[in-house]
């Protein structure tokens, strides 16, 4: 167990210093936004689309957006509540067949991903994809169909989760080979914590203040589109073997 220990400390020592603790937290913040943001709202999609099919029902003119349903739902369980009416619960189809839609989206998202990053570039992609789907993430507060919602919902989600496995091939470039795997283990358990703790605040301001869920995972995203254009991602400067981040005046010697 000791030895074990020492291996660990060993392998992850170097990570904390110079010249290759910027990067590192570079890519554990990058990593937790993404992970934050994507899987933080796909875990509560079929709870909204459940909701927004339900209340499209039962006003199929007046239809509100995603907020407006929320905090209609809020009351109307409240008044269940005290008037100790049974409510009846009906998931509709669509609920799993938007989610097996969006799933296909992100599917194609990664395959159009692949193909192009090594012509278009990874910061270029990363810059592209987070401010497209930052867009959507904005756009969704503004939705007023299932259509919209599911249109914006793919976007969002497909374009910010394919950023994931950018900015991890970004981090295998970024370190030596006896430090890469210790790092993406950092940096993609930074990752699962974004998850979690996305997942869990996602919930409570659904029911405190709907809009703010979306304006704030959608200005993550569009930060980390805006701060991903000041540094190329995995280049290096021949000259002075250093990682370049233009913009920030942030350099990171490489071993």
């Amino acid at each position: 167990m000791k030895c074990l220990f020492e291996t660990m400390c060993k392998q992850t020592r170097p990570l904390f210093s110079t010249p290759h603790v910027v990067n590192l937290m570079l890519i554990c913040a990058l990593q937790f936004g993404l992970f934050s943001c994507g899987n933080g709202l796909i875990l509560w999609m079929p709870d909204l689309f459940s909701q927004l099919y339900v209340d499209y029902a039962l006003h199929p003119v007046d239809q509100r957006t995603i907020c407006q349903v929320v905090e209609h739902g809020l009351i109307a369980s409240n008044q269940t509540s005290d008037t100790g009416v049974n409510c009846t619960n009906t998931v509709d189809a669509g609920v799993y067949q938007n989610t097996l839609i969006i799933g296909g989206v992100g599917m194609m998202a990664y395959i159009i991903n692949g193909y192009f990053i090594d012509t278009v570039g990874k910061r270029n992609i990363l810059v592209i994809n987070l401010v497209t789907s930052g867009t959507a993430g904005i756009g969704l507060y503004f939705a007023r169909s299932a259509g919209q919602v599911l249109t914006l919902a793919c976007v969002f989600l497909a374009l910010s989760s394919t950023c994931i496995s950018v900015v991890s091939t970004a981090a295998i470039e970024l370190f030596p080979t006896h430090l890469r795997a210790m790092a993406m283990c950092i940096s993609l358990m930074m990752g699962r914590l974004g998850t979690m703790v996305a997942s869990l605040m996602v919930g409570l301001l659904l029911e405190l203040n709907c809009a703010s869920v979306f304006f704030t995972l959608a200005g993550i995203i569009l930060f980390l589109g805006k701060s991903s254009g000041g540094f190329d991602l995995g280049s290096t400067d021949p000259a002075q073997g250093r990682i370049v981040m233009n913009g920030y005046g942030l350099t990171a010697l490489q071993m």
